[in-house]
């Protein structure tokens, strides 16, 4: 009885040091580190943002339902060391649905009194002389047969007795978010910035500057982007001249569009970039995309919000009706605006023959 109850207490308390967060965790896992700092708790994962414009990068999430109370975070910051994450953030968990379950409560059972009946068989014999006035006069022998009766009080041992009962339990979905401290996002910025500065623009749209080493990369990526199509390949010129094109028209765009002071809703902004990350198949995965593409989230938004305002505003000037001639005129729209905003074409490889503004 001692053995089976201890084991019992032993399967109780594995059952309770389990840790959620390190079990269903997703993504790169380190070597594991002694601390790990704590950045709060968060209301939906697209608050992620303010800390990735701090310089931090997701490197795995933990996600996973339950019935049971897993905020927990103390667990969430063991999880967080062993997977060799710096910081890690908490998701306030998420009600999903109430479900019937089935749940087992156990009560203590003290042991029992009873009486223990034991009979013992006994058996002798016995001899002896008589004696009288003076002398013996006789003797005696013979045997005896008997039953010896006796009781013994015992108490059994106490034991845990379990109750399953079914009830009603609301479900919960519990995320915590992984961070790796990044300065990446910053090199590449500062990177690029110095090169800049070394370097003379090839193009000018009033006081912005293109440099020819952003063309050159923009360039180079749609040559990898058409590799998978060969046939539509396109000449190295040719693909440069594309990139100086859209360079130059959403630079106009954005421009006249803080002139007429055209502005988007926030709902809207989030609603794109919710629709693009659904595309991915997790937080993780497109925080990876965005790192890979040498963006922050907060230059993400930027150019969604961007974006959207370039809609508008070509919506607005130039209808979608008729369609068949929306490309002349959108082309028609953009020199007019180069002539407006002065654009300039300093080095004549980054002139595409109908170059806009000329």
């Amino acid at each position: 009885m001692k053995k089976s109850l201890c084991l019992f207490l032993v399967a109780l308390l594995s059952a309770a040091c389990s840790n959620p967060y390190y079990k269903f965790y997703q993504g790169n896992k380190y070597e594991r580190k002694k601390s790990c700092e704590y950045l709060g708790s968060i209301s939906s994962s697209n608050e992620l943002q303010k800390l990735t414009d701090e310089g931090y990068s997701v490197m795995g999430e933990s996600s996973f339902t339950s019935t049971g109370n897993e905020y927990s975070v103390d667990k969430m910051i063991s999880a967080c060391k062993a997977v060799g994450a710096d910081a890690a953030v908490i998701v306030r968990p998420e009600y999903q649905r109430s479900e019937n379950v089935m749940r087992t409560y156990y009560t203590y059972q003290p042991g029992q009194s009873y009486t223990i009946n034991t009979s013992t068989q006994i058996s002798g014999g016995y001899t002896g002389n008589i004696y009288g006035r003076y002398n013996q006069v006789g003797s005696y022998n013979g045997n005896f047969y008997g039953t010896d009766n006796t009781q013994t009080k015992m108490r059994s041992e106490g034991h845990l007795e379990a109750h399953p009962y079914m009830t009603t339990a609301d479900r919960y979905i519990y995320r915590a978010f992984y961070l790796k401290k990044s300065h990446y996002n910053r090199k590449f910025q500062n990177k690029r910035y110095n090169l800049e500065n070394k370097k003379e623009p090839v193009i000018t749209i009033g006081q912005t500057k293109i440099y020819a080493d952003n063309i050159e990369e923009l360039a180079e990526l749609l040559e990898a982007q058409q590799s998978q199509h060969p046939q539509t390949k396109a000449t190295k010129t040719q693909l440069r001249h594309a990139v100086v094109d859209n360079l130059v028209g959403q630079e106009l765009v954005k421009q006249e569009c803080e002139r007429q002071g055209i502005t988007v809703s926030s709902e809207r902004v989030e609603l794109l970039i919710k629709q693009f990350k659904s595309q991915y198949k997790s937080e993780y995965d497109f925080q990876k995309a965005l790192e890979k593409s040498n963006n922050t989230m907060a230059q993400f938004r930027k150019r969604i919000e961007d974006q959207l305002k370039s809609e508008e505003l070509l919506g607005k000037e130039v209808p979608y009706e008729p369609e068949h001639d929306r490309s002349i005129r959108l082309k028609n729209y953009l020199k007019k605006l180069g002539k407006e905003y002065e654009v300039r074409y300093l080095d004549e490889r980054y002139m595409p023959p109908d170059a806009i503004g000329l």
